[in-house]
């Protein structure tokens, strides 16, 4: 997050693709944690 912060970024954009369950444990996970600890908005597109 602080390299965001840095680089003067406006909107953070990520995929959340539809997979098994080892897939989400690791990759939602990561989409969660921007979204949470993010003061700039957070796009999250359905990919596929």
């Amino acid at each position: 997050m602080e390299k965001v912060e840095s680089l003067n970024i406006d909107l953070i954009i990520t995929g959340n693709n539809k997979h098994g369950f080892i897939y989400k444990l690791f990759i939602e996970s990561v989409s969660n944690e921007i979204i949470k600890k993010s003061e700039i908005p957070v796009l999250l597109v359905p990919l596929g």
